[in-house]
C-alpha cells in the first residue's frame, strides 16, 4: 500500500465467500496483507479501510467523549484535547502484487 503515517488499516475482499469476508489488519511497516485464499477466478471486489492512528483517537476522544463513556484509557495523561494531531491515512496509492511462494 502507499505510503502512511501511523494509520491502522483494515482490508476485506468480496470474493470466495458469499458477502464480505475480512482478510486482516495491519498497522506497521510494510504494510502488506496476503489475500490469496481470498481471491476467486474472475472479478473480485478488494475494499479498504483507513482509521485514524491511537494518538489522534485518544485525542479526539477527549474532546467530543465523555470520560464515562470512553472505549479508550491511558495511564498517562500527557494528551489533551489541544496536543498536536500527527499526520495519518492513506497517503499514496494501493497496489495489488503477485508473488511466486513456490520459489
Amino acid at each position: 500500500m502507499g505510503y502512511k503515517q501511523n494509520p491502522v488499516e483494515a482490508s476485506g475482499i468480496k470474493g470466495r465467500q458469499k458477502g464480505f469476508a475480512y482478510a486482516g489488519g495491519v498497522w506497521t511497516a510494510p504494510y502488506r496483507l496476503n489475500i490469496t485464499k481470498f481471491l476467486k477466478k474472475g472479478t473480485n471486489t478488494v475494499e479498504i479501510e483507513v482509521v485514524n492512528c491511537w494518538r489522534n483517537r485518544l485525542i479526539g476522544e477527549k474532546e467530543a467523549v465523555p470520560e464515562a463513556e470512553r472505549f479508550t484509557f491511558q495511564t498517562s495523561t500527557y494528551l489533551n484535547k489541544d496536543s498536536e494531531l500527527q499526520p495519518s491515512g492513506l497517503l499514496g496509492p494501493v497496489e495489488i502484487q503477485t508473488y511466486n511462494y513456490s520459489e
